[in-house]
């Protein structure tokens, strides 16, 4: 068995695990939208129930609700943003790729699936970034909402 099989035979599995983080990134972003979601709800109508005198108006309230909106949009961003690479089997039913050697085949096949790992793995690396950036923002809210109840 030459180098050449050996590497040919992560091919397969290397477009299985960077679809997996791929959607891992998007199944972190999608939890943590609804978790801040749910609690940037909470909060407010939480507090109001425990101090009536809080105001609505105030201006940390209103920055938690920018704060809060500018965290969804992250998500948002972030769930739409980058693709995956995948070899199309319509590329493979070529006049081209079907006169290859064994060896050429195996070579250009590993060749498109670093392209498309490297392609995929930076749209995977955005999606972790926006996940930190939405958590960052949130994180950012509840201390203005915490600001907030406690200015009252």
């Amino acid at each position: 068995m030459t180098g050449l099989d050996l590497a040919y035979g992560f091919v397969q599995p290397s477009y299985q695990w960077v679809l997996a983080r791929f959607e891992a990134g998007n199944t972190r972003l999608q939890t943590l939208q609804a978790i801040v979601a749910s609690v940037s709800l909470a909060v407010p109508a939480f507090a109001k129930l425990l101090d009536e005198s809080l105001s609505f108006t105030d201006w940390r309230f209103v920055a938690a609700v920018i704060v809060f909106l500018a965290a969804m949009a992250v998500g948002v961003v972030g769930r739409q943003t980058g693709t995956v690479r995948l070899v199309r089997p319509k590329e493979l039913l070529d006049i081209d790729w079907l006169m290859l050697s064994e060896a050429r085949f195996k070579y250009n096949a590993l060749h498109w699936a670093a392209k498309h790992f490297d392609h995929t793995v930076a749209a995977v690396e955005t999606k972790w970034r926006c996940a930190w950036t939405l958590l960052a923002l949130f994180l950012v809210e509840l201390a203005l909402f915490f600001s907030w109840t406690l200015a009252a």
